[in-house]
């Protein structure tokens, strides 16, 4: 990836991050990008990766293949064809684990 590449990868990386549903995978394969992947580990619903400027989705089940240009442009994208794909993460604050408790 070339420093744009890297940006655009570091806007990605940052919108899916915390989002439910999605997971980082790196590659193996040398010269192979790292990906994005909404849906179960085993077959993915759909992935995004970064190739130079643009920003690859891929829809497994349909094998459909869709490039777009910015962020902007995916987070349209996944609003229109993916809706609740970029929910937010809630945390459940009664849940947290308390290292310290002051008596």
């Amino acid at each position: 990836m070339g420093a744009g590449a890297g940006q655009l990868w570091k806007q990605v990386d940052k919108l899916f991050r915390r989002r439910p549903g999605w997971r980082f995978q790196a590659m193996s394969t040398p010269g192979v990008p790292p990906v994005w992947c909404l849906g179960p580990e085993s077959e993915p619903d759909l992935t995004v990766t970064v190739d130079g400027s643009s920003i690859h989705v891929y829809v497994t089940k349909t094998d459909y293949a869709v490039t777009v240009e910015g962020i902007e442009e995916l987070i349209a994208w996944l609003t229109d064809y993916r809706p609740g794909s970029l929910a937010e993460r809630v945390l459940d604050k009664s849940k947290r684990r308390h290292l310290f408790e002051w008596t």
